[in-house]
C-alpha cells in the first residue's frame, strides 16, 4: 500500500498482481511524510511503517485522494499463488503439485488470493496484463515522469 500525501493517491496494494512491483517503482518518488509498506521479499524498504505491517489491508482512503489497485484473472491470481508458496514455504509446499496444493487449501480452509472487499472504495482497478498504464496514468496526473522501461527491469 501507498499513501502518497504528496501527490494525493493511495495505491492498495492486492495480492498476486504485481503490487510489489509498483512499489517498487513509485518508492523513491515519495514524499517524507509519504507511507509505503514495502516488502522484504523484493527489498523494497517500508516508508513511515515497520516491516510486517500488511500492504494488502484497506485503510480509509483520504477525502480528496485519488485511489487505485490493480486486479488480475482469478486463475493467473491462483496460478502465481501457488508458485509464490512453494517458493516462499518450502518446508509446506515444495512437494505439492498445482493440483495437491489446491486441495490442501481448501481442505485446510486456507485463503486463496481474493481481494474483493479491498475494491469498494478504489476510484481505478488496472488489469495486471498492462501494468503500463498505471505508470502512464501516474505520470498524466502528476507529471513522474516515470520511466515506463522500469517494468523490463523489475517482474
Amino acid at each position: 500500500m501507498i499513501i502518497s500525501h504528496k501527490y494525493k493517491f493511495v495505491f492498495i496494494k492486492t495480492r498476486k498482481t504485481g503490487g510489489s512491483t509498483i512499489e517498487k517503482i513509485l518508492r523513491p518518488l515519495l514524499g517524507k511524510d509519504d507511507v509505503c509498506t514495502g516488502s522484504k521479499r523484493d527489498n523494497t524498504p517500508p516508508l513511515n511503517l515497520p516491516y510486517g505491517v500488511s500492504g494488502h489491508k484497506a485503510k480509509p482512503i483520504p477525502k480528496g485522494y485519488w485511489s487505485f489497485s490493480i486486479e488480475r484473472n482469478p486463475w493467473d491470481k491462483v496460478v502465481s499463488s501457488y508458485y509464490f508458496h512453494t517458493q516462499a514455504k518450502p518446508d509446506i509446499f515444495k512437494a505439492f503439485s498445482f493440483e495437491t496444493y489446491i486441495k490442501f487449501i481448501l481442505k485446510n480452509k486456507l485463503f486463496l488470493p481474493c481481494d474483493w472487499s479491498i475494491y469498494q472504495n478504489v476510484e481505478k482497478i488496472y488489469q495486471y496484463t498492462n501494468l503500463k498504464e498505471i505508470l502512464i496514468d501516474l505520470n498524466d496526473r502528476y507529471n513522474l515522469n516515470i520511466d515506463l522501461d522500469l517494468l523490463n527491469t523489475i517482474r
